[in-house]
């Protein structure tokens, strides 16, 4: 039988078994198993975005979905959790009309009849290319920083600190390896759009006059058309638009208010706020680590997610591996 190689070692695929047929959802279940995947099962009717972002699977398969393919299937690509999520379908009706189950967003269709070879090898074959697929992204976000890097040293340096505060962060409050993942990504491309602006206005060492201040305000914009650039690049994308957006919805771009902006964006906001206080900046004195958070901390429920900011003190008084990051930023007395 083929079974994929995990990046793992020891680990089992998970496959998510959506379906309107128990018999036939508990058959598929054995076959799986003895393949080497780890399955749950669910009923179409209570599959969502949420459902999927429960359970994290490696693929999801949609058992006779029938009239619900169409709606599930682009639901679910217009959802971050799935956006890239493999997705196959069992439909004996649509297993020889190619055209329409792409439409909908699946990425393989088999006959209820197949074989479990088959079906086994199909499901490899989906997982494979979505570890091709994530091999591909990490390269792309690793082009995009060289890029930034040459426009503007400082400002690509300032994104690798960023991606490592915000993954600690992230750990803290509770997310999952998938999320942690992707908001790596993110927090190392939020600035790519400043490849837009010059580095005279970026570093700048009075206030910004009212058109610069105007480009400047055009990097999360500029930042989420190179991002899209990349494969399955949706809610990479949106995290990058989002930064700037504040609690109380005055930010920019869209002006979200508290959670309407991902949560990972949130989370990229403070620790770009804690990096940017705390390091030099042609625009302002460098502030020790107790005088960023008390800025911080003003600042809650107001420009930053509350949560996020007693996350960032919660790390910064018990985290060791944090202080590292802190090294050369001017500590507390």
């Amino acid at each position: 039988m083929v079974t994929r190689n995990t990046a793992t070692p020891g680990t089992q695929p998970t496959m998510l078994i959506a379906h309107s047929d128990p018999d036939g959802a508990v058959a598929v279940t054995r076959l799986l198993t003895l393949g080497g995947y780890a399955t749950t099962c669910i009923a179409l009717t209570a599959l969502s975005a949420a459902a999927i972002a429960q359970q994290q699977p490696d693929a999801l398969l949609l058992l006779r979905p029938g009239a619900l393919a169409l709606m599930l299937c682009q639901g679910l690509r217009a959802a971050p959790e799935a956006v890239d999520l493999p997705i196959l379908l069992v439909d004996d009706e649509l297993v020889s009309e190619g055209a329409a189950w792409r439409a909908m967003g699946a990425d393989d269709c088999v006959s209820s009849m197949v074989s479990s070879y088959e079906l086994e090898h199909r499901l490899a074959l989906l997982l494979r290319a979505r570890e091709c697929q994530q091999a591909a992204i990490e390269a792309g976000v690793a082009a995009l920083l060289q890029m930034l890097a040459t426009h503007d040293p400082a400002t690509a340096e300032h994104a690798r600190r960023v991606a490592a505060l915000a993954l600690q962060l992230g750990a803290q409050l509770g997310l999952d390896a998938r999320s942690l993942q992707g908001m790596r990504r993110a927090a190392l491309l939020h600035d790519i759009g400043k490849v837009a602006v010059s580095r005279a206005t970026l570093h700048k060492p009075g206030p910004l006059n009212q058109p610069e201040q105007a480009r400047v305000r055009q990097h999360p914009l500029i930042g989420e058309q190179i991002v899209r650039l990349l494969p399955c690049s949706t809610a990479l994308a949106w995290v990058v638009r989002y930064h700037h957006e504040r609690w109380d919805g005055l930010g920019y771009p869209d002006g979200l208010r508290g959670e309407d902006t991902p949560l990972c964006a949130r989370i990229i906001a403070v620790a770009d706020a804690f990096d940017a206080l705390t390091t030099p900046r042609s625009y302002h004195a460098v502030l020790s680590v107790a005088e960023a958070l008390t800025t911080l901390q003003h600042g809650a429920g107001v420009q930053w997610d509350p949560a996020v900011v007693a996350g960032l003190c919660e790390l910064l008084a018990t985290a060791a591996p944090l202080r590292e990051h802190t090294v050369g930023y001017q500590q507390a007395a």
